[in-house]
């Protein structure tokens, strides 16, 4: 059994912090605590207060529903409801494409690069598959989304597209339905495109004063001023209903005036900004520095509501700031996933009015918290399990600010000391989970990004580090090959400065690389040359580690004595330490070793000492094991009774742990052991019920059982002719 030695494994203290975050995470977030729930259904709800639009909708429906088209695309300028009617749509059709719906923004009206059709490729399919390794070709990619969506009833909503060769790789197979929005008209193929209108006066006048009904007179002057966009509309009554001492006919006034220059758009988001008061003002154009949607814990962050440690009263105070936002019309809302979105109009305007100084505070706040964020999706996907799936979810969630906060250290790295460490530990401490999740090439550049940032602070073992921490990402992926590219680099790295710890840290990772590749010569190389340093290091646990891994290379190349002598230094060690766990598993790899080189006396002794130390500490599952070797060693030294006697109570305990493909094996195992003693119904009796298990996993070892079975039964059917 091969170990990973103590310095590629996370130890105690990173077990248990990443017990205390995933319970964070489950008080925060309820989405990421249940790994079973696919985030399949992403829609958010459309607008409380939609209003309108009936023609349209029933038209677009149509369209849809008749098949005519296979989707829909709203166009139409800035503010004007695209995205509030398309949820409206999606909302109506969801029912009939029940199986997912995904919301997706494209960034195309964003002054950063719009998101590429790999990336929500990629976001689809990890819905589906959350630790899926993609490809990296297009061609496969594209084929690999069309599968995972292929007889599916799912509908897909792309938000803010660029144009249609943003749009175009994104279409869905049939069955599937695809909604988009976009500033452009644009008209990829199958989909129907709708020109979206702003209001008519009328419409535009009631919905005023729905909102804010003091308004009064001032409402069809106000309607005209802000064009008839839902969303000027929206931002106007706002702001009139959220301050009582500004009047209609100041409003209007002041509008008038920046009207002359501006779009109504824009006029009446620098107008709102002017007439809040100073204090909301500031935090909320520090709103500007997240790219997509935020909880409060972040916004809360951002704005250094942290006064001592009521953490409750901090985020109350954040959460009063951001309902007054929402309320205001400047922050959207979803009540299911808890989570704000900053309008793109509404972030361009408030980014525009942050001061060099305050832009850079809350940049820094900003990439400190998702750092944080993304460290402890690593500390979860380390601890394995169920934490696997809950780091990748939060990668999901929040990958976008990630990405940001990373990207503006890096932007900084070079004359800033604080953001060149931040830009080092973004790969560092966050690799491990978005291996999964990014590109080769963007995994590169973040790994160029964290090196030259380690190298600006003179911190050559960092560089080291870094490069480790990639191999060991890529191996936990199975990207042998990759994984020896950059632990090789890491070496070389580590051996160029003189740094014996960064050695040793690397070559127990890269022989275990070496080993995966069954390049065992390879490994076996390396891992002397890591026992060389463990010694002199003292290390007599990970000197342990390594001898099992050494032994185990050496098995796999044949060499069974030189594997039996490794074993019995580490059984040394073991016992030395009071290692009772790894004494009684060493004790099995003895076992499986004489096994192999045709001591199966031996063999049978080493089981039996293994099983005992095994029971003694509770390891069900290694009992299972062991009781399985054992039964194999009685096979082979012809003592049949006693070794089916070890394969049924194998059964017993892999049916109580509910490991259904061990039960089937044991029980084909016990089978062939029942034969051999001349009780052929019991065999026949084992053999079925292995054959069943097999069945219900879609093991296509059960063949094998049906050849058996055939021929016993056939054997059986001659001698009662006879």
């Amino acid at each position: 059994m091969k170990k990973k030695p103590p310095g590629n494994e996370s130890d105690l203290g990173d077990r248990q912090m990443a017990g205390l975050m995933l319970e964070l995470l489950s008080a925060l977030q309820p989405a990421l605590a249940d790994p079973d729930d696919r985030p399949l259904h992403q829609l958010p709800p459309p607008p409380p207060d939609f209003s309108g639009r009936a023609a349209e909708l029933a038209e677009l429906t149509e369209q849809v529903e008749s098949g005519v088209a296979a989707g829909a695309v709203l166009h139409g300028p800035e503010g004007v409801g695209k995205t509030a009617l398309a949820l409206k749509l999606a909302a109506e059709l969801a029912p009939v494409y029940s199986d997912a719906q995904f919301f997706l923004d494209l960034r195309g009206g964003a002054g950063e690069p719009p998101l590429a059709p790999a990336d929500a490729m990629a976001h689809v399919i990890h819905a589906y598959h959350p630790t899926k390794a993609l490809p990296e070709s297009a061609a496969e990619l594209s084929e690999l989304y069309a599968t995972t969506l292929r007889g599916r009833r799912t509908l897909l909503l792309l938000d803010n597209a660029a144009d249609a060769a943003q749009i175009e790789p994104l279409l869905p197979p049939a069955g599937c339905v695809l909604l988009a929005t976009s500033r452009q008209a644009l008209t990829p193929p199958g989909l129907f495109a709708k020109q979206i209108e702003a209001w008519p006066a009328d419409a535009s006048r009631d919905w005023l004063l729905r909102i804010a009904p003091r308004i009064g007179k001032r409402a069809e002057a106000l309607a005209e001023l802000c064009g008839g966009l839902p969303l000027a509309l929206r931002l106007a009554a706002g702001e009139l209903a959220a301050q009582a001492k500004l009047t209609p006919a100041a409003y209007v006034r002041r509008l008038t005036e920046r009207r002359g220059s501006q779009e109504p758009l824009a006029a009446v988001l620098g107008l709102n900004d002017e007439l809040m008061p100073p204090v909301p003002r500031g935090l909320w154009r520090e709103l500007a520095v997240f790219p997509a949607t935020f909880d409060a814990d972040a916004a809360a962050v951002v704005w250094e509501m942290m006064p001592d440690s009521r953490w409750g009263e901090r985020l109350s105070l954040a959460d009063k700031a951001l309902d007054s936002f929402v309320q205001r019309g400047l922050l959207e809302f979803n009540q299911e996933t808890g989570r704000y979105r900053l309008h793109e109009a509404a972030r361009s305007v408030a980014a525009a009015r942050l001061s060099a100084d305050e832009g850079v505070a809350a940049g820094r706040r900003h990439a400190q918290h998702y750092l944080n964020a993304l460290q402890a999706a690593q500390l979860l996907y380390k601890a394995g399990g169920a934490g696997i799936e809950a780091a990748l979810k939060l990668c999901d969630c929040e990958r976008l600010n990630i990405a940001a906060g990373r990207a503006w250290a890096a932007a900084r790295s070079s004359f800033d000391a604080e953001a060149a460490q931040m830009t080092a530990d973004y790969f560092y401490l966050g690799i491990s989970a978005l291996v999964f999740r990014l590109r080769a090439g963007e995994i590169e550049q973040w790994l160029r990004d964290a090196i030259e940032a380690a190298r600006a602070a003179s911190d050559r073992e960092k560089e080291s580090a870094l490069l480790g921490e990639l191999g060991s990402a890529y191996q936990d992926l199975g990207a042998h090959r990759l994984a020896v590219e950059y632990y090789q680099k890491a070496l070389a790295a580590a051996r160029e400065i003189g740094d014996r710890a960064g050695e040793r840290r690397v070559l127990g990772g890269l022989g275990d690389a070496c080993q995966a590749l069954g390049e065992m010569r390879e490994a076996i190389e390396v891992y002397q040359q890591y026992l060389v340093l463990v010694r002199e290091a003292g290390d007599r646990r990970a000197e342990g580690y390594i001898l099992n891994n050494l032994g185990a290379a050496y098995g796999k190349l044949g060499q069974t004595p030189r594997a039996i002598e490794c074993f019995q230094q580490q059984l040394e060690i073991m016992r030395e330490l009071g290692d009772r766990e790894h004494e009684g598993r060493l004790l099995g790899n003895l076992g499986v070793a004489h096994v192999t080189s045709g001591g199966t006396a031996e063999a049978i002794e080493y089981f039996k000492q293994a099983l005992a130390i095994l029971r003694e500490t509770g390891d069900r599952r290694g009992q299972a094991e062991m009781l399985g070797n054992l039964g194999g060693a009685h096979y082979l030294a012809g003592e049949l009774d006693l070794a089916a006697k070890s394969y049924e109570r194998a059964v017993t305990i892999r049916r109580k742990l509910g490991d259904r493909r061990g039960a089937g094996d044991a029980l084909w195992n016990q089978s062939m052991a029942l034969d051999q003693l001349g009780d052929r119904p019991r065999a026949i009796e084992c053999a079925e019920a292995a054959l069943k298990l097999r069945e219900e996993l879609g093991d296509p070892r059960a063949a094998e059982i049906r050849q058996q079975l055939a021929r016993w039964r056939g054997e059986r059917e001659r001698f009662s002719d006879h």
